[in-house]
């Protein structure tokens, strides 16, 4: 969870070929969130159900290794309204297997 941008030093370094960049502007009103799955390469993604009442979904980022036979899917969403009392940034590490799962459909173009 990014709630504000001012923990970060402005990024400066000339970008490369295997840097990846987010074209969705960060808006300071909302924060955003990220939720990172990392899995084998299949056909079929599945990620956990979860219904977030206070989050707006934006997109998926997946990267993919061929030659490694993995898939990180990168999910974005913004906070549909920012809570002032936080700042910064929160990091969550959840690993449950046992939580329903839904099947997600990739744009044409990544797949």
């Amino acid at each position: 969870m990014v709630y504000d941008l001012n923990h970060f030093k402005e990024f400066t370094k000339k970008a490369n070929p295997s840097d990846y960049h987010i074209n969705n502007v960060f808006d300071p009103s909302k924060g955003k969130v990220f939720e990172f799955y990392l899995a084998r390469l299949t056909k079929e993604i599945n990620i956990p159900k979860v219904n977030y009442e206070d989050l707006d979904w934006r997109l998926y980022h997946p990267f993919e290794s061929k030659e490694k036979n993995y898939r990180m899917l990168m999910i974005e969403y913004d906070f549909k309204k920012l809570d002032p009392n936080k700042s910064g940034v929160s990091l969550f590490r959840q690993h449950d297997q046992e939580a329903e799962h839904l099947s997600v459909k990739l744009p044409k173009h990544i797949t």
